[in-house]
């Protein structure tokens, strides 16, 4: 049993169909096979153009960093809210 906290998982063939379908997020890009995109829950653009790596590094930016603004020269930075800087 898989706990259903924080997983996210993506998948576009006939091997990936059950993984889809057991988790809230889950993602197949257009490409996949029309089983796939069924099962999941979420559609992503075509693989070629990176849409799994883009919505992955997405997903942990707004997991793990938030925007911060730097009041002394106005800049935005990130930071990493899951190992804060002391």
């Amino acid at each position: 049993m898989f706990l259903r906290f924080y997983h996210w998982n993506y998948g576009d063939g006939g091997n990936d169909l059950q993984m889809l379908s057991m988790f809230e997020h889950s993602y197949a890009p257009c490409t996949a096979l029309e089983e796939a995109k069924y099962d999941a829950n979420n559609q992503l653009g075509p693989y070629y153009e990176y849409s799994v790596a883009r919505n992955m590094l997405e997903t942990l930016a707004k997991r793990y960093y938030s925007p911060i603004i730097n009041k002394k020269d106005n800049q935005q930075t990130l930071v990493n809210r899951a190992y804060p800087q002391f």
